[in-house]
Order: C-alpha cells, then structure tokens, then sequence
C-alpha cells in the first residue's frame, strides 16, 4: 500500500485515507456477497451439500481443504456433475483401493488417497481400516459388525471428510445412522483383495 502513495498526485496523508477507504469498501461489498451466498445456499449449508472445495464451504467451516495445505494428497479426477452413487471403490490390497467414477478408473494407494496418519509417519488412518470394514460388509455398518463403538462417529466423520477431499463430490458420502440399519454408504464398496474378490 505504501508504495503506491507517490503515484496518486495527493498528499500522503489525503492518498492514505483514499486507500484505507478503498480497502473498506471492498472488504464491505465482499461481506455483503459473502453473506448473499449464505443466506441463498442455507438449505444447502445445513445438509452438508455444499461443494468441498468451494470458498463457501471454507468460510463455513464445511470444507476439508486448509489453505495452508491444499490438496497434500492425490484427488480423484471426478467427472462434472458425478454423484455419490456414481462412485465405485474396490479395495484391492491393505493399503490400496481402485476408485471408478462414471468410466474414469484410477488405483491409489491409502496413503494417496489422503488416509495418512500424520502423527504416526506413514502409518494408516482408523478411518482406512473403517472404509475396508465397510468394504467387507458390503457398504453397510451396523452394530452387529465387530467394530469399536465408542469411536466410531467421529471416525465416521472424518472418513466423510477425507472421501470429499479427494473425490471432489458434494454432499455426504454415508447416510446418518438408522436405527436398525447402521451406516449406509452411498456409493458402491467391495472387498477385491486377494482370497475375497
């Protein structure tokens, strides 16, 4: 800012006040957008359905990318318009799944996909270990499946999260829990590794 004051043929201090007053508009007309948007997408908001990877989902804190990090993993190149049950993910290893998208076919590596714990170097995440139990029970957990209960909502969470990072789809990957059902994903999973295919 400071530099452009010799260039606008004013005073430094009249210059300063033009450009402070500058800067305060923007950021007003921005707000003004910005809250336009929230208040047109509220539905969308409040079910979960706004894009990943968009700015409204960053500024309402429903975005799994950080701007200080974006993308540290790969991301699937998912078709315009793909839907949840256009997804396709075959676990074909412990540590590798085959992901199709109405055509598109790519193999990825957990650690690729985003399933890294980073605390623990390159070890995998809980929430890979829950996509393979999903995979084994053919896309639906429920409380009958050997699985840690305590934890398994914020897992769950999580898994959500890291599936719309990297395959760019709104809207959430796994149906809430129902009561006598479990969790239902709502794209198509199976267990491909070796002895199970």
């Amino acid at each position: 800012m400071f530099r452009t004051l010799d260039y606008l043929g004013l005073p430094t201090s009249e210059a300063a006040r033009k450009i402070y007053e500058l800067h305060i508009r923007n950021a007003r007309q921005a707000c003004q957008a910005i809250s336009g948007q929230i208040k047109k997408n509220a539905d969308k908001i409040r079910r979960g359905e706004i894009h990943p990877r968009s700015l409204l989902a960053m500024i309402t804190s429903q975005s799994t990318v950080r701007v200080r990090d974006i993308f540290p993993h790969a991301t699937f190149p998912t078709p315009e318009g793909a839907k949840w049950k256009d997804v396709r993910i075959d676990i074909v290893s412990k540590d590798s799944a085959r992901v199709t998208v109405c055509g598109v076919t790519k193999t990825y590596s957990a650690l690729d996909m985003g399933f890294k714990d980073r605390r623990r170097g390159d070890m995998l995440t809980q929430q890979w270990d829950l996509l393979v139990k999903f995979a084994e029970c053919s896309g639906v957990l429920s409380w009958a499946n050997p699985i840690e209960k305590k934890t398994l909502y914020k897992t769950i969470q999580s898994l959500k999260s890291i599936l719309k990072t990297f395959l760019g789809i709104s809207g959430p990957p796994i149906k809430n829990y129902e009561k006598a059902i479990g969790y239902v994903a709502r794209f198509k999973i199976e267990d491909k590794s070796f002895g199970k295919s």
